[in-house]
């Protein structure tokens, strides 16, 4: 992960556990237009 990180240096904004978070607030927000979409993808 280091090389990685070097290559395109890149630091996250936000744990894994404050994303994951963060889309399930959004997903709950937003259920009624974003299911129908995914079903019919």
């Amino acid at each position: 992960m280091e090389k990685a990180g070097e290559l395109i240096v890149y630091e996250p904004s936000r744990t894994i556990t404050e994303g994951v978070g963060e889309f399930i607030e959004w997903y709950q927000a937003n259920r009624e237009w974003y299911e129908p979409l995914v079903r019919e993808s």
